[in-house]
């Protein structure tokens, strides 16, 4: 059985995950809230399940002091969600350096504040796991949340530099971004500041929305489990399919080679999540059975789907693998950015780069080759997986 410490537990999000944790799993939940009422509440609600941590995230003594407390009762904690925060509005020029540290203050330092107490308990562990929320607007930006869009990718950064750092005591870290919810994010807990005449207001504010589907927070609850769930921990999901959609285009079209004879965006890429067309026509069948046994562990790895073991065996005598038909296997199963994340060499294995690069050799300067290149000069640390140079790289 787990236990559970979850921040930001009263009300939106948070709320509805420590509904789902308790009626739907059974486990207790450490619930972080600065609420009185809502923890007298949750507590007549939940029973002996809820264990009320009445403390505010930016005051990181008395919460690391009430934090132990908790333990001591219910025992050390397996699991950590960072779900408290708010959203600040208002134009960069407008807020006040006070305005910004005090979202800095709540997103940012109270996410640490939660998570730097309970380390040590978590490394005693086994199998421990720390899910950050971020936002989809820790990924893209919009106006008029230029303070909550800075705290959110600071969480993001958060995030990775943890599970770069926890790796070695098993501590898994992942990263959620949710899209529009119907939590009162933009509305009861918001906090605005007026915008100078300066501005056209009426045109920030409308494209400050994203106009996605607002869904009702019980909608997460499909992403939330299966970050837990998987075998291994997702590094980041998002909540919103149109999201995915748009955050792919926005990376296609920043990411560029510096080398003008590789100067290509990758809006080329075959990408479109809604692309129906596609077929597999061969995979990976020219590898030896080991190969294609690391090959389907590093793809569920990332995808956390066990399907990619069925394709593989299905097609294993139809032709030459390729990236080209990865990527295809990767795209059928709904899992674009996945299919980007192993290309760039997520499941950290030597082979997985020789393979991308062995199945683009026999066309050196083709257009799949410069995708692949183009992936993998966008983050020079993995040069070093190269096993051999290629062409002149």
């Amino acid at each position: 059985m787990n236990i559970w410490v979850l921040s930001g537990c009263s009300s939106g999000l948070g709320r509805c995950w420590t509904d789902s944790i308790i009626r739907d799993r059974g486990e207790p939940v450490i619930g972080i809230t600065r609420s009185d009422n809502a923890a007298g509440a949750m507590l007549e609600e939940y029973k002996d399940l809820f264990v009320p941590c009445i403390a505010d995230v930016r005051d990181s003594f008395t919460l690391s002091e009430k934090l132990h407390q908790a333990v001591k009762e219910v025992g050390k904690p397996t699991r950590v969600v960072t779900a408290a925060g708010f959203a600040q509005f208002g134009t960069l020029e407008d807020l006040s350096s006070e305005q910004i540290r005090e979202q800095f203050k709540t997103n940012v330092e109270g996410t640490l504040n939660v998570i730097r107490p309970l380390i040590p308990m978590m490394r005693e562990g086994e199998a421990s796991r720390i899910l950050l929320v971020s936002s989809m607007s820790g990924v893209a930006c919009w106006p008029l949340l230029g303070a909550y869009q800075i705290s959110k990718y600071a969480i993001e950064a958060i995030a990775d530099t943890l599970r770069l750092e926890l790796q070695d005591f098993g501590i898994q870290v992942g990263c959620i971004e949710p899209g529009p919810h119907k939590t009162g994010w933009a509305t009861t807990y918001a906090r605005r500041q007026e915008t100078r005449s300066e501005y056209n207001k009426q045109d920030l504010v409308s494209r400050s929305s994203c106009g996605y589907t607002i869904n009702d927070p019980a909608a997460s609850l499909p992403f939330f489990w299966k970050i837990f769930d998987s075998s291994v921990m997702p590094k980041r999901m998002a909540t919103s399919p149109e999201f995915v959609d748009f955050a792919i285009k926005e990376a296609q079209e920043k990411l560029e080679i510096g080398d003008p004879r590789m100067s290509i965006k990758l809006n080329a890429l075959p990408l479109s999540s809604t692309d129906n067309d596609i077929e597999i026509e061969r995979v990976v069948s020219t590898f030896s059975e080991g190969d294609r046994e690391e090959l389907s562990s590093g793809l569920i790895e990332v995808l956390g789907s066990s399907d990619i073991v069925k394709i593989l065996d299905e097609n294993r005598d139809s032709g030459p693998g390729s990236l080209r038909e990865v990527l295809r296997v990767c795209r059928i199963l709904g899992k674009t950015d996945a299919s980007l994340a192993w290309i760039a060499g997520v499941s950290n294995s030597a082979w997985t780069m020789r393979g991308c690069f062995h199945s683009l050799e026999a066309q050196p300067y083709s257009m799949e080759r410069n995708k692949i290149l183009a992936m993998v000069l966008g983050r020079p640390g993995l040069l070093k997986k190269i096993p051999h140079r290629i062409n002149g790289f």
